[in-house]
């Protein structure tokens, strides 16, 4: 997201140094004093994305454990996934649920400590897109 948004502003200023019919070097020495202006609106910019981002993603997690259908999930694998925080390995699982396969990417394996292969774990969907589920938190 940061990288498009970088991208999105050299265009910009590529677009408006076309216009103009300046060269970079021009370009810079009539906006180089504008720089410490700028560079505060850009990391609000930036802090925007990540913030709305961030939200997005806690809503709807909320939505899912307020509203989610409670299905019971069969696991079908579980593998490394090759990615270790603070040395832990994280796990991908293959669950399937409602006659669909899904895939948890990079889930810590406290989450299915003592689960094996054929083993069932409580999952909470959206029924309108069922893409859309996490774990449920409370598996009982």
């Amino acid at each position: 997201m940061i990288i498009t948004g970088l991208l999105v502003l050299g265009l910009g200023i590529k677009l408006i140094m076309s216009r103009s019919g300046m060269s970079i070097e021009e370009f810079l020495e009539t906006n180089l004093q504008n720089i410490p202006k700028v560079v505060p609106i850009i990391g609000l910019i930036i802090f925007a994305i990540i913030f709305r981002f961030l939200l997005k993603k806690y809503e709807r997690r909320k939505f899912l454990l307020e509203y989610g259908f409670i299905a019971n999930a069969r696991i079908i694998s579980i593998t490394d996934s090759g990615i270790r925080i603070n040395n832990v390995p994280l796990k991908n699982v293959e669950i399937e649920f409602n006659g669909t396969q899904h895939t948890i990417k990079h889930e810590n394996p406290k989450t299915f400590e003592g689960k094996t292969i054929g083993d069932t774990i409580r999952v909470r969907y959206n029924s309108q897109n069922t893409e859309e589920f996490l774990v449920d938190p409370i598996q009982g």
